[in-house]
C-alpha cells in the first residue's frame, strides 16, 4: 500500500495553492478565512473527501502538512469525530496562546464540506461560501477564491 502522502499528492492540482488566516471581526467574532485559488479550492475538496473515504484508518489530518496549504503561524488540524451533526460543519476550537485550530467534524459534515468546496470550485462566479459552524465554535469559516475573475 502506498503512503497516504502519494494520494494526498496526486489528489493536489498543479499550482494550488490556499491561506489560512485568523481574522477579528467586531460583529461576529473571530473567523477562519481560507482563501484559495481555484486549483487551491479544488485540491481541498478533493483531500476533504479522500479523508472522508479514509476515516476508517485515519482520524487526524494536519492541513498545514499539505503541499499546498499555507497558514500564518497556525497549525490547523482536522479530527473526524463520531458525532453527526445534522446540519453544520462541525466544530472549530481555537487556542490563541498555541497558536492551533482544531477542526472537529463528523462523517457527513466531512463529505458535504468536501461537495460544498467542489461546487464552489465549479462556479467561480459564486466566488466564496460560509459554512455554518457548531455554536459551541471558536471561529466562524469562510473560504474565498482568490483567482475568481480570472475565470469570469
Amino acid at each position: 500500500m502506498r503512503a497516504d502522502t502519494d494520494h494526498l499528492q496526486f489528489l493536489t492540482y498543479p499550482d494550488a495553492s490556499v491561506t489560512a488566516s485568523v481574522s477579528e471581526c467586531i460583529n461576529d467574532g473571530c473567523e477562519l478565512l481560507l482563501r484559495g485559488t481555484r486549483g487551491g479550492v479544488l485540491s481541498l475538496s478533493n483531500i476533504l473527501l479522500w479523508l472522508h473515504a479514509n476515516n476508517w484508518r485515519r482520524e487526524l489530518l494536519s492541513l498545514t502538512d499539505l503541499s499546498f496549504f499555507e497558514a500564518e503561524e497556525l497549525d490547523i488540524l482536522i479530527r473526524c469525530t463520531d458525532v453527526e451533526e445534522t446540519e453544520d460543519y462541525g466544530t472549530l476550537r481555537y487556542d490563541k496562546a498555541a497558536s492551533n485550530i482544531e477542526w472537529r467534524i463528523g462523517d457527513f459534515a466531512l463529505e458535504r464540506a468536501g461537495l460544498r468546496l467542489h461546487r464552489l470550485a465549479c462556479m467561480p462566479d459564486h466566488e466564496y461560501d460560509y459554512f455554518e459552524m457548531s455554536p459551541a465554535s471558536d471561529l466562524n469559516l469562510r473560504v474565498r477564491m482568490s483567482d475568481a475573475s480570472a475565470w469570469l
